[in-house]
């Protein structure tokens, strides 16, 4: 036997650990396990993280941003020549129930994704 061989065989036989006997698989792991992996379960998961996410979303006071805008331009008038300028401060505010109809359909969204994770499951 070559002596590469003999050093690979040594290592092979050094590194081999003894084997361990898992624990055994009870019923109610095994299925918590094929739940994790099954795909129209993450999917339904995932449908529930973005429902919550919509419904955060919903739940803010105000729901754009402030916006700044500016402009600045040259006027002539009566021969004399200025520059004119203008800054203004927009804030989009919700009236009559908007923001209230929007939470509830965002927590109606959520609950539906929330029970349609639960049927998944109990397929």
């Amino acid at each position: 036997m070559p002596f590469r061989d003999l050093v690979v065989l040594a290592l092979l036989a050094g590194s081999a650990a003894p084997a361990r006997a898992a624990p055994p698989l009870t019923l109610p792991a095994a299925v918590e396990r094929a739940l994790a992996q099954n795909a129209d379960v993450r999917a339904a998961e995932a449908e529930v993280r973005a429902a919550r996410a919509r419904l955060e979303g919903a739940s803010t006071l105000l729901a754009s941003n402030p916006e700044l805008s500016a402009a600045a331009g040259p006027r002539e008038t009566g021969g004399r020549r200025t520059l004119d300028y203008e800054v203004a401060l927009t804030q989009r505010v919700e009236i009559a129930g908007q923001r209230g109809a929007r939470v509830a359909a965002a927590r109606a969204a959520a609950g539906a994704a929330d029970a349609r994770l639960a049927s998944t499951r109990g397929r």
